[in-house]
């Protein structure tokens, strides 16, 4: 055999008896035998549950028909594609899932990530992909290469140009178990056990009657700009947070939180967090620098010159760094806001989160390269750095994961802030050689890239658990294909990847599923390129505009496959209100709808009843967002804010209705004139047994009674220009 990339793989390989040359020649011809036959789905379980592999359990619309018209189940299709697919591994090197006997362990060394030990270590690793570092693959890069279609205008809505499905589907083998396929001969392929395919055609989503009026939804304004802490109000304006002092609904604004510019620096507010009575923001910050450009001549001849000249061109006039700024601000009741401390972190943000008192931040490090990489004292050139209170730190050495397969020369940083105690991070973790596609979650934090170990391209996903401020490595896992956008998801622990492969016998599309310690668990093959992908919890829906298919992964260890759907969850947006749910719509005559929707004894919405808020003419910010709607559902309380122009001015109103035997009933109602839109009412939050009411520009406090809603007290954020009317 000629030396190859695979040689040394095959070399000494035990070839399975079910795979000796006589055993192929009999799987290939039972495959002609199905050519036109082509499986729908494949799904992939733990042995521990394995369904039960009996002719006379497979339903006869799970059936198919070979040459003849003998039935066969779709288990008989799918372990003769197993057999071929597994003369395909033997051809082509693809061990991982044929005859490996278990699902590969997170200790593999074919996954090969290992923190350095020193900075020597990473400086080697760096240069090494610094040079060539455009030629090096990532998962959108390799994306590109095995499906160059894959894009929207590949993929319309008569199917015209959608990509063709292969005959068959590519692997049906449990990623744990071995093949279970017995030797084919004598030109019948019917195996002893076919295996039945699970199939769940239920819908997910209820029907409704004529009489429901559903709303539709526009997110695009961003409601979640307020947080209440420890006697505080924090309410965004821009990359300002306003702090009101409150006390059993008395209040008092107080000052702004507003970030410290430095020279050539601009700020965008992205986050709020508070913990006690202290307030954390983090900002997005852009620094653009003039360019001090070297005297060309005495340039022009050097290796160095050269460099400089292609970083600083005629066009660029200046340099631009990006970084990410973590303030925990002290709020006292005197009105004074300072910085306890002040964190910041070279690179981009991709997300963060607060658990426990800690703040955890993510980062993609990936705008440094302004200078040419020097030695492996440069750590600058090289390694992640960041700055508390005003001192600079590197990432240690020990605390930098270098993957298998290093993609690309960029980071992804995990820092943990003790927001309680503002003092240094308590950790900062880096993944060297990441493309930024991270999934972050209450817990965890899971990055993933490119690999291409034993010419077999594969997803990496490396876990770090958030507990304390540490982001702490749990381990890798590596899951054949590679990664498509908007494939990933996460459900208490359990995490779906999506991928894309090309194989022989056309596209694959796979859902993933792996537990909390990144075992793979099981998989579903389907027979086509997917690039719509999108989530019910543990269901997978895909599309490609002119083909659906849908996977329950509920049990995780058994996927069910169900019927695919358009509009996955017609509820989906809608608030939850006692045994159902409230909206609020507009009617064919242009007034606003308080309904509350329920489901009868077949599963069906139907309208249980509703109130007319306002007639024609008015507008409310639940109107586009029901999740602004204040939903008591234990106590009966649901607070809708609307307006009207009422020919002189803006009348803001917010009304508190309950829900009666009898159906829905106001006890109160708050009403202000205005000519600034400003103070158009939207969120309400309870607290401490208060109900604030937000504008943007005034709080409102009220207590909610049997029969009343009463106005505490309220704070002005910004002046009103309004001197007519009462306000309420």
């Amino acid at each position: 055999m000629a030396n190859n990339i695979y040689s040394e793989m095959l070399e000494g390989l035990k070839i399975p008896e079910r795979l000796s040359p006589e055993n192929i020649a009999a799987m290939l011809d039972a495959k002609m035998l199905e050519q036109n036959n082509r499986a729908k789905i494949s799904l992939s379980s733990a042995p521990e549950n394995n369904i039960s592999d009996s002719d006379n359990n497979v339903p006869a619309d799970k059936q198919i028909t070979v040459s003849g018209g003998k039935k066969r189940s779709l288990g008989f299709a799918y372990r003769t594609v197993a057999s071929l697919a597994a003369c395909a591994v033997m051809a082509f090197g693809l061990v991982r899932y044929f005859d490996s006997g278990e699902i590969q362990s997170v200790d593999s060394d074919i996954k090969g990530s290992t923190f350095a030990t020193d900075y020597d270590e990473i400086h080697k690793t760096f240069r090494k992909y610094y040079v060539d570092d455009e030629n090096k693959k990532t998962l959108d890069s390799v994306v590109a290469e095995i499906a160059p279609s894959y894009d929207d205008s590949q993929f319309d809505s008569t199917g015209d140009n959608a990509v063709s499905e292969p005959d068959v589907p590519l692997e049906t083998t449990k990623p744990d178990d071995t093949v279970t396929t017995p030797p084919i001969a004598d030109n019948d392929p019917t195996p002893e056990n076919p295996t039945p395919v699970p199939d769940d055609t239920t819908t997910e989503n209820p029907s409704f009657g004529s009489d429901v009026r559903l709303p539709e939804f526009d997110f695009s304004e961003d409601n979640e700009n307020v947080l209440i802490g420890d006697g505080r109000i924090f309410v965004r304006d821009g990359s300002t947070v306003k702090v009101v002092l409150t006390n059993g609904g008395k209040m008092e604004y107080i000052g702004d939180a507003v970030p410290e510019y430095g020279l050539f620096e601009t700020k965008t507010l992205e986050e709020i967090y508070t913990v006690d009575s202290r307030l954390i923001a983090i900002y997005s910050v852009v620094k653009e620098e003039p360019a001090s450009v070297p005297a060309a001549a005495e340039q022009e001849q050097s290796i160095v010159g050269e460099m400089i000249n292609n970083i600083y061109t005629d066009n660029s006039l200046s340099v631009k760094t990006n970084s990410v700024e973590i303030v925990v601000y002290d709020t006292y009741p005197n009105g004074v806001i300072t910085a306890a401390s002040v964190t910041s972190l070279k690179g981009t943000l991709t997300e963060s989160r607060l658990k426990d008192g800690y703040v955890y931040v993510v980062t993609n490090y990936n705008n440094y390269r302004h200078s040419p990489l020097i030695g492996v004292e440069d750590l600058d050139g090289y390694v992640p750095s960041y700055t508390v209170n005003g001192e600079k730190c590197y990432v240690q050495p020990e605390n930098i994961l270098i993957p298998e397969y290093v993609a690309t020369t960029d980071y992804t940083v995990i820092s943990g802030i003790a927001a309680a105690l503002p003092n240094v991070p308590v950790s900062v973790q880096a993944v060297l050689g990441t493309e930024d596609k991270v999934l972050v979650t209450d817990s965890a934090v899971y990055v993933f890239g490119y690999s291409n170990s034993q010419g077999t391209q594969s997803t990496t996903i490396e876990k770090f658990s958030l507990n304390y401020g540490i982001a702490h490595f749990d381990g890798s896992a590596l899951v054949e294909g590679v990664a498509v956008k908007n494939g990933i998801a996460e459900d208490n622990g359990i995490i779906i990847v999506t991928t894309l492969k090309n194989t022989e016998l056309g596209y694959v599309t796979s859902a993933n599923v792996l537990d909390g310690n990144m075992n793979l668990v099981s998989k579903a093959d389907f027979p086509a390129a997917l690039k719509n992908v999108s989530f019910n919890k543990r269901k997978v829906f895909l599309s490609n505009g002119s083909e659906g298919y849908a996977v329950d992964f509920t049990s995780p260890s058994t996927p069910v496959q169900i019927e695919y759907q358009d509009d996955i969850d017609i509820t989906s947006g809608l608030v939850e209100f006692s045994n159902g749910y409230c909206t609020l719509t507009k009617g064919d005559n242009g007034e606003i709808i308080l309904a509350k929707l329920a489901r009868n004894a077949n599963d069906e919405l139907y309208t249980e009843c509703e109130t007319v808020v306002y007639q024609s003419g008015g507008s409310s910010k639940a109107l586009k967002d029901n999740r602004l709607l204040y939903c008591d559902g234990a106590n009966g309380y649901i607070g809708v804010p609307y307006g009207y122009y009422d020919g002189f001015d803006y009348c803001y109103k917010y009304a508190l209705y309950k829900l009666e035997p009898q159906g829905f009933v106001k006890v109160g109602e708050i009403e202000s004139h205005e000519v600034d839109e400003s103070f158009e009412m939207g969120k309400a939050v309870l607290n401490s047994g208060v109900l604030y009411i937000f504008s943007e520009g005034r709080i409102y406090s009220a207590a909610v009674g049997e029969n009343a809603l009463s106005v505490i007290g309220r704070a002005d954020l910004i002046e009103s220009s309004y001197s007519g009317h009462t306000d309420w």
